[in-house]
């Protein structure tokens, strides 16, 4: 009896970690969202670096610019769309919180395929590493100060390191008037054009027949 009784009692603490498990693992991990660059509400400056170049966004009272090229524009809408990205990560579970797995995740201070800095009157308010891909739309990432690797809706494409990449867009073509009017419209079937001078009709022969 006493061993069926405690078989009866294991069973039952097995079945509420089971249950307990399903619980946690289901619930949203609301505790961890949004934390990654928690304090980069207001930023204007952004250095993003790999491990060939860098490039330093910087934003003005005319808009945001390139600081190391005299200023010239920076694509101001692209870098806010990035921008609102970074603050609306949501970083969940960690995937790993040893150092020795920065490496792996190639988001170690020495090998990474991202590094960002985001900056607000001279003063870095957020730091965080990009390394791999753990799947479609997803990088790993870790911040500065956390030894913590988290999967986070992001695309390394997203953080250019080519000036090239945030250079404004050229400005859409001119339209061409629709106007079949215009002179120098070939005319269907004529082989003449609109505004041309018309041709001379051929002189009337004043001869007599005989």
């Amino acid at each position: 009896m006493i061993r069926l009784k405690t078989a009866l009692l294991g069973l039952l603490l097995v079945q509420l970690a089971l249950i307990a498990l399903l619980y946690w693992s289901g619930r949203p991990q609301t505790g961890l969202e949004s934390q990654l660059l928690l304090n980069a509400l207001d930023v204007d400056r952004l250095l993003i670096r790999d491990a060939d170049q860098s490039v330093l966004l910087a934003r003005t009272t005319g808009g945001w610019v390139f600081p190391d090229e005299n200023n010239a524009p920076a694509d101001g809408p692209r870098i806010e769309r990035l921008l609102d990205r970074v603050r609306g990560l949501q970083t969940g579970w960690p995937v790993a919180t040893t150092v020795a797995s920065h490496a792996r995740f190639e988001v170690a201070a020495d090998s990474y395929q991202r590094h960002v800095q985001l900056f607000s009157s001279d003063t870095q308010v957020a730091e965080f590493w990009v390394g791999t891909s753990p799947g479609f739309r997803k990088v790993h990432v870790r911040r500065s100060g956390d030894d913590a690797v988290y999967a986070v809706t992001l695309n390394s494409f997203e953080l250019p390191t080519r000036l090239i990449d945030w250079q404004p867009p050229p400005p859409p073509p001119e339209p061409i008037p629709d106007d079949t009017t215009q002179p120098g419209t070939l005319l269907p079937g004529t082989g003449a054009s609109v505004g041309a001078p018309a041709a001379s009709a051929a002189p009337e022969s004043n001869s007599l027949d005989n």
